[in-house]
């Protein structure tokens, strides 16, 4: 399958409630429409068992044209690289790896709260989204308003956040620190060792 031409949002994950994917294509679809953001192709890689009413959501909208829903790949990094912005509209993650891989490869993000991504959006690396219906597609709006330009610095930032502080090197030393502290029952004085 070609990779559809003009501006991309890209939403990676499992095609499930929790990831909240219709609720994306409603929003997607209001934002096009208020604003004639035509150029832009909503762009889904991954597999659950929402699939059909992501379908039936985009059709009913009237923006299937706008909506590419891909398998899983292996390789993400030429995706994450063809993006303009990743959308994740979660309703609750703990920190998602989507939104750390997404800042690696200096793209911009645009999350809900539930995301969990809020360090990263407090550093600069995109934009937080409300996610009752309509603010979430107000948002959207503003994102696709967003220059190049503006988007670019998001990634650089998002990018220079992930470097700092969850690089695979700082990712393990923090977890060597934490085994030896757990390894020091004194530091648990409730667990008698």
């Amino acid at each position: 399958m070609a990779w559809p031409a003009g501006r991309i949002a890209l939403s990676v994950g499992r095609f499930t409630e929790q990831k909240n994917p219709v609720a994306l294509i409603n929003a997607f679809a209001a934002a096009v429409r208020a604003d004639g953001n035509e150029d832009w192709t909503l762009v889904f890689v991954g597999e659950g068992p929402m699939e059909e009413a992501m379908r039936e959501a985009a059709s009913r909208e009237g923006v299937s044209e706008h909506i590419v829903i891909r398998p899983p790949e292996r390789d993400l990094l030429p995706i994450y690289n063809a993006s303009s912005v990743v959308v994740l509209p979660s309703l609750f993650e703990g920190m998602s790896n989507v939104c750390l891989e997404a800042a690696a490869c200096g793209r911009p993000v645009a999350v809900t709260r539930g995301a969990g991504a809020d360090a990263l959006i407090d550093a600069g690396g995109g934009w937080l989204l409300e996610d009752a219906p309509k603010t979430l597609a107000q948002g959207l709006a503003s994102v696709f308003r967003s220059t190049s330009s503006e988007r670019d610095d998001a990634g650089r930032l998002g990018q220079a956040f992930v470097e700092a502080n969850n690089s695979v090197a700082r990712t393990i030393n923090t977890t060597m620190a934490l085994y030896d502290r757990i390894g020091d029952s004194s530091a648990f004085p409730w667990h008698a060792g």
